[in-house]
């Protein structure tokens, strides 16, 4: 793991990007809708039936910072959703090919995350409905909705720089320095959790 911890955080810096890119296209696709639904109320004079300025429901699990996530009983660091998931994919997926490549249907996927959102102790994947693309799609939404990256942002404009040296070991120390000097300690234990992963998902691909 040592040797390819910069190959693992740089596919984790690209997949995190990905990220990032898709949560604007959801903010700007959001932010469409909202002015559409506000002109069709404003033209039949129903203003009540969309108030953008009202108090609306809040994240009940997606979307919340880390620290925010219920506490774990075993005290573990790892939100549920993403041991869940991942456990799940480790199960049944790994022999699977493109495992975070190929997406899931949007509606299993929005249907594993209402039932974890309302029972999360007692929701599991169902390995009848939903294969490990869902689970993938599931998870990278978690990741997706997170109001703070996993990795900040301005670390990961350092980690691109530090990946272009060529001399292997400055790229270890330096980017060891940036994980733990910039990335929230709770932070940093779900990204050695996620690293450990991808590592395993990359030994079978």
């Amino acid at each position: 793991l040592h040797l390819l911890f910069p190959t693992l955080v740089a596919l984790l810096s690209q997949l995190l990007a990905l990220v990032l890119r898709q949560k604007k296209k959801d903010q700007q696709k959001e932010s469409r809708a909202r002015k559409k639904a506000q002109k069709d109320a404003k033209s039949k004079g129903d203003w009540k039936a969309y108030q953008p300025d009202g108090p609306g429901p809040g994240p009940t699990y997606f979307g919340l910072y880390l620290h925010d996530l219920p506490e774990r009983e075993d005290g573990s660091k790892i939100p549920l959703f993403v041991e869940m998931c991942i456990h799940h994919i480790e199960e049944h997926g790994l022999y699977s090919s493109g495992i975070y490549r190929v997406s899931g249907k949007k509606d299993l996927v929005d249907r594993l995350q209402a039932e974890f959102a309302s029972n999360p102790s007692g929701t599991r994947v169902d390995t009848d409905l939903m294969n490990v693309n869902v689970a993938a799609s599931a998870l990278k939404s978690f990741f997706r909705r997170l109001p703070e990256p996993l990795i900040p942002t301005q670390i990961l404009s350092q980690l691109s720089k530090s990946l272009a040296a060529d001399d292997l070991e400055r790229q270890l120390k330096t980017i060891k320095m940036l994980i733990n000097a910039g990335v929230p300690s709770m932070h940093l234990a779900v990204l050695k959790y996620l690293c450990r992963h991808l590592n395993k998902v990359a030994a079978y691909h």
